[in-house]
């Protein structure tokens, strides 16, 4: 008997730790809720969407904004950040007499949360284990869901719809205010947990090809497999795929939350709630909202703190060779490895155009988290042609739609969320440099106008605002008319030959004065490179 007490008590302990674990990492989000819905039957819309993607946002509320609706926005969990304690907590720990011999990912306590591959076996005993194929993503997506149903339970909501921004709506949304009274009227209002906004369009057969499992439960295949039509609009389904938009009772999220916190977190979400027995899910004939095309934030790591320079770098030269410019590649790579070395705080650029070098600048300031960068053009056909006298060059740039270049421009920077690290600055280059004081630029770029005067002016304009040890980048510096501009900064400058890409794109630091580089007034030393 007393041993029996014991396992009981070491039982409800464990259980208790595990639901304390889960709730400390759920998120609690301090904005204002609405004071009601917008759509009958519905008492809280929730939008989750991370903070690192306001361009989804933005799409997403705008196509609402025709039905009048503005859903709730909740921040969602990054789950590439999150620490690896985190997974250690949330995750399902394996015990003695659970399913093994089976291949699953192990997120180490202390390791740099990256999961790796366990067999499972009497030595895993008490270790954290998930499916194989899940992600930190995807685990952050868990967090942010069971976050929202928590909240919801707090607020003594009754129904509500949960949205990821990935949306896109086929039907006037407010639809489901009637196709609620329906269901309500076919099973009964306390029959259903969930109604997703779609029809489910995965293959049944799937479930065939992949072992959906957990080590602690024994599950029916045909129960997942399930689709039972309902009346004209509804299925009522075992399983499926994607979270994108669902309509949950109160009961729903009571079951969801009360299975996350008895047995933690083993699949992705939107396999995890096919596993709780009891769990009534039901899907429409037709879509009203349903899954729109969009980068995947749980399958691929777009903003983590962990992600490895080189990742970074590989993905940021892939997108900017699509960018309009005549930046290289090779030239955007030096860039990049340049500034991620140097780490500059005040970067000007003259000559942006469409984007193909400052892209690569900005994109490295916000890996490094400072700095900011002053992308200068005239984006004006007049300003192009200024002492030019080749007259292919004229006709080309005379018949340039720079307005609509200047457009793109100014897209790039915000879908691609460089505005805290890039400032368009659409003036001529002669009064853009007005904008900055002597000796306060710490990186240079000029790319401006390639003519010998040209060239020369923007250099002679913008020396002086360099810091004395600042770096200027000439591009095009092989051309004839720049050689000037060339001699000049051989004058002034020290050359950097191991840092330059060939004759094309050459990189000078600017010398110390001889008060500054004496050893005598503890300045650093200036290495010439000449």
């Amino acid at each position: 008997m007393f041993t029996k007490i014991c396992a009981s008590l070491v039982a409800l302990l464990i259980f208790n730790t595990c639901h304390a674990d889960l709730i400390t990492h759920l998120r609690k989000n301090t904005g204002e809720r609405p004071s009601a819905s917008s759509i009958k039957n519905i008492d809280c819309i929730y939008l989750i969407n991370l903070d690192q993607r306001p361009e989804k946002l933005e799409y997403s509320l705008s196509q609402f904004e025709p039905y009048g609706i503005v859903p709730y926005r909740f921040p969602a969990i990054y789950g590439w950040d999150l620490e690896a304690t985190v997974f250690d907590d949330i995750g399902l720990k394996f015990l003695p007499g659970m399913r093994n011999a089976e291949w699953v990912a192990h997120f180490p306590p202390n390791g740099n949360g990256t999961p790796e591959k366990e067999f499972l076996r009497t030595a895993c005993h008490n270790k954290n284990v998930f499916f194989i194929t899940i992600s930190p993503g995807a685990i952050g997506c868990t967090l942010s869901h069971l976050s929202v149903l928590q909240e919801a339970l707090d607020a003594g909501y009754e129904t509500i719809w949960i949205l990821e921004d990935d949306l896109s709506i086929k039907q006037d949304p407010h639809l489901l205010s009637t196709l609620i009274d329906k269901l309500d009227t076919l099973v009964g209002k306390d029959e259903w947990d969930i109604l997703y906004t779609d029809k489910d369009v995965a293959q049944v057969e799937h479930y065939r090809q992949v072992d959906f499992w957990r080590p602690d439960m024994n599950l029916s295949v045909e129960a997942l497999r399930k689709r039972d039509p309902v009346g004209e609009d509804f299925v009522s389904i075992g399983s499926r795929f994607r979270t994108h938009s669902m309509l949950i009772r109160r009961s729903g999220m009571q079951k969801i939350l009360n299975f996350a916190k008895e047995k933690r977190v083993f699949l992705p979400y939107d396999l995890e709630i096919a596993m709780i027995p009891d769990l009534k899910m039901f899907s429409l004939q037709s879509d009203v909202v349903t899954f729109g095309a969009s980068v995947s934030d749980t399958k691929s790591n777009q903003f983590g703190k962990r992600t490895t320079w080189q990742q970074y770098k590989e993905k940021t030269l892939s997108a900017q060779s699509e960018i309009f410019g005549s930046c290289s590649k090779a030239v955007a790579s030096q860039l990049m490895e340049f500034i991620h070395q140097e780490k500059p705080n005040l970067c000007v650029e003259i000559g942006a155009l469409g984007g193909s070098t400052t892209y690569p600048i900005a994109k490295t300031l916000s890996f490094l988290k400072q700095g900011i960068l002053y992308a200068i053009d005239g984006w004006d056909n007049e300003i192009a042609i200024e002492h030019i006298n080749n007259t292919e060059f004229i006709n080309w740039w005379k018949n340039a739609n720079l307005e609509k270049i200047h457009t793109q421009f100014k897209q790039l920077i915000y879908h691609t969320q460089l505005e805290n690290y890039c400032s368009p600055v659409r003036k001529h280059s002669k009064l853009a440099v007005l904008l900055f004081s002597d000796e306060s630029i710490d990186f240079l770029y000029i790319d401006g106008n390639p003519s010998e005067q040209g060239s020369l002016e923007d250099t002679h304009l913008y020396f002086p605002k360099v810091k004395e040890g600042g770096y200027i980048f000439l591009n095009g510096a092989n051309l004839l008319s720049k050689r000037p501009t060339v001699a000049f900064l051989m004058e002034t400058c020290d050359w950097h030959k191991e840092k330059s890409v060939g004759t094309n794109c050459i990189l000078f630091q600017k010398k110390l004065s001889p008060e500054k580089s004496s050893p005598v007034n503890g300045s650093n030393k200036q290495t010439s490179n000449t």
